[in-house]
């Protein structure tokens, strides 16, 4: 959302085998050795040697340099991929892998429907801060709040055979930018006996959305291809409205456009998949139409639509079955949002805002561990941790992390059915300016606590565990 800166989401089996998703056929060689007999312990050394190599070669930071403020920048799709911290671009094996690696889409081997939803429940935390102005007391208190449920991803995906080729196509339909926000900011002022408490409440509704189509072919055993077509469609609107009557306002947003997402899934080592996505830019327009309503009564009303430049955004993963019964999952990304333009001036806001803005980085890693409750029952135990770094720096030029862990599972209720729940905890902190001593700062504390439920539909009973390359 642009205004709000301006402001200050397998079946049981018989002979189970679970499978790392992307996993090859016996009979795949390298260098004349057959890939099936190299050990275990070599397998866990060569995943640890992928993620140390990504981390030097994209220089891993040792401090933060961007401040979270608005946490829908990483695009957190699929309940599963939650749980797993969101490092999901070397294992994609839901059709979330529409945005996240649509090369993913190859391992789907049935017809299937998925739908997400996901609940937000935000806080910011200024530190109070008092003055003594000798005859009186003055202090002022601040904090923030709101809350955000939508359905935010749908897709029906399904094989298909044609030039001798089997193919996987997806529709899909998500939300880009949710609107759709309840809450409030509150302040308190004390000077001397006198008291004061000012709300600002907002809510929004809508936002902007995706219509994707995707497809994915087998390039060759063991490595996948695929790529999605994003179209952006429909507007989200926030209003405001402050509780002592000065100004009120609404805005409402669009983004009209289209880019690519390419794809590829690679199994390079024994049960280790490379995944590798990158999202092209969009060249685009942004609409804005703002409405501020006076206390006198009138209404300023300022529409605007300028040429948008929404920058590219590259991922790295990795993915392994260590064991039988565990998989790992490391993931890097990146956006460049220091190349991001709206009209004249710098994405998601102008050049006069006092926070700078450069480049999103994001470390994630993930665990699942599939565990055989009994014959009939196979229960998916997922948990993760993630550090993203964010769009703004803070007022003092520093910068955090937003730190997050997360746990779900998922299990298949009706051979049809799977469902999959995840919860994600985030937080950080950041400096803002000081009320009273300029060139001095305060701490601001976020949170947010994000829960997420997913339903996948098979429209044909899987008969083998799902997300197998070559099957």
């Amino acid at each position: 959302m642009i205004v709000s800166k301006k402001w200050t989401a397998s079946t049981p089996y018989e002979g189970l085998d679970i499978a790392c998703p992307g996993r090859l056929p016996q009979n795949v060689r390298f260098f004349g050795k057959s890939l099936r007999n190299v050990s275990k312990k070599r397998t866990f050394v060569f995943f640890i040697f992928l993620v140390v190599c990504f981390s030097f070669f994209f220089r891993l930071p040792l401090s933060a340099q961007h401040k979270a403020f608005y946490t829908y920048y990483n695009f957190l799709y699929g309940a599963k991929s939650l749980a797993m911290g969101n490092a999901f671009t070397g294992a994609a094996d839901d059709l979330t892998a529409v945005f996240r690696n649509p090369a993913g889409l190859a391992n789907l081997s049935y017809p299937s429907f998925y739908i997400t939803y996901r609940s937000d429940k935000m806080g910011y935390e200024f530190e109070t801060q008092e003055k003594d102005f000798g005859t009186e007391v003055h202090r002022f208190d601040y904090n923030f709040a709101s809350k955000l449920g939508n359905i935010g991803f749908l897709s029906i995906s399904a094989p298909v055979t044609f030039w001798d080729v089997k193919w996987n196509f997806a529709l899909s339909y998500y939300r880009f930018l949710p609107y759709g926000f309840e809450g409030y900011s509150r302040s308190e002022f004390l000077r001397g006996s006198e008291r004061s408490e000012t709300f600002v409440n907002f809510s929004g509704s809508g936002g902007i959305d995706v219509l994707a189509f995707s497809t994915a072919i087998h390039l060759l055993e063991g490595a996948a291809f695929g790529i999605t077509f994003q179209r952006f469609l429909n507007s989200g609107s926030l209003a405001f409205d402050p509780d002592w009557g000065i100004i009120g306002s609404e805005h409402t947003e669009k983004i009209a456009g289209g880019n690519l997402i390419f794809g590829l899934l690679v199994e390079v080592y024994k049960d280790v998949n490379i995944g590798f996505s990158f999202h092209t830019p969009l060249k685009g327009t942004f609409h804005s139409h703002n409405l501020y309503f006076q206390d006198d009564g009138t209404t300023k009303e300022i529409d605007e639509e300028s040429e948008l430049y929404l920058p590219a955004k590259f991922s790295l993963g990795a993915h392994i079955r260590l064991v039988k019964f565990l998989n790992l999952s490391y993931e890097f990304s990146r956006i460049y949002w220091s190349k991001g333009k709206v009209g004249d001036y710098s994405f998601p806001v102008g050049d006069n805002y006092i926070y700078n803005q450069a480049d999103i980085i994001n470390h994630r890693f993930g665990i699942e561990s599939p565990i055989v409750v009994k014959e009939a029952l196979v229960v998916y135990i997922r948990t993760g941790l993630s550090w993203d770094k964010q769009l703004f720096r803070g007022a003092d030029d520093g910068g955090i992390w937003l730190k997050g862990y997360a746990f779900g599972c998922g299990v298949h209720v009706l051979p049809r059915i799977k469902l999959e729940m995840a919860f994600m905890h985030q937080r950080t902190k950041w400096l803002e300016p000081a009320y009273y001593e300029p060139g001095s700062f305060i701490d601001v504390k976020y949170r947010n606590n994000i829960f997420s439920v997913g339903l996948t539909y098979y429209f044909v009973p899987p008969v083998a565990p799902p997300g197998r390359m070559g099957h």
